[in-house]
């Protein structure tokens, strides 16, 4: 995944690496960024009018591959019913766990 590539190229460089989530332009879908010094390492655009991110943010991982802060991505189809919802967690230590959730 964006958010593990992400925490381990803040390992491999031996620098913090940070991963921005941000909606599409177009208000569609979002666009993902890793960057460093170095620039920009990643870019993903995922755009689509089917899904809905709760809110731009960021995190970061520092060269132990640890976040700063914990987070919380919500993502959810436009027209989720039941529990379609993802939580992806992104715990202080780097680990991140995907989990369900009722729609909002």
């Amino acid at each position: 995944s964006v958010v593990q590539l992400a925490r381990n190229e803040a390992i491999k460089l031996r620098e913090p690496v940070t991963l921005n989530v941000v909606q599409g332009s177009d208000g569609k879908g979002w666009m993902i960024t890793v960057t460093s010094t170095f620039g920009v390492i990643r870019e993903v655009d995922m755009r689509s009018s089917e899904v809905i991110l709760d809110a731009a943010s960021s995190i970061s991982f520092d060269e132990l591959g640890r976040a700063s802060p914990s987070h919380v991505f919500r993502l959810q189809h436009q027209n989720c019913e039941s529990q379609q919802r993802r939580n992806i967690t992104i715990e202080v230590m780097g680990r991140s766990q995907v989990t369900r959730g009722d729609c909002v």
